[in-house]
């Protein structure tokens, strides 16, 4: 999946149903933190931010940016990692990322 916005864009959130290794939904109702990871090209974290659980039982979950996490062209790689309450974690997708892409604009 990838999600494209232009530089300095932050109305558009991402809305994401966490889907676990059988192909499913993954329930996060026993999450204690689900947390949104960005990294650019070389793998870097550049964003590392909680997450707002939308609707747990149907692994929902929403990210909103904030002023300046748009601001860099590029293609960035993104996963979810939950917390369990049992102190296990979990990265979702699975396998694989997600991708961000940040176009310029022309203003």
């Amino acid at each position: 999946m990838t999600v494209r916005l232009k530089r300095g864009d932050t109305r558009t959130a991402i809305r994401a149903t966490l889907i676990g290794p059988d192909g499913g939904p993954a329930d996060l109702s026993s999450a204690t933190r689900v947390r949104f990871l960005l990294a650019d090209g070389r793998r870097e974290l550049v964003m590392d931010r909680e997450t707002e659980v939308t609707d747990a039982a149907a692994g929902r979950v929403l990210v909103t940016f904030e002023p300046g996490d748009t601001d860099r062209v590029w293609l960035f790689v993104a996963e979810f990692e939950v917390q369990w309450s049992d102190g296990r974690r979990e990265t979702y997708p699975t396998g694989g990322y997600l991708q961000i892409e940040i176009i310029p604009d022309l203003g």
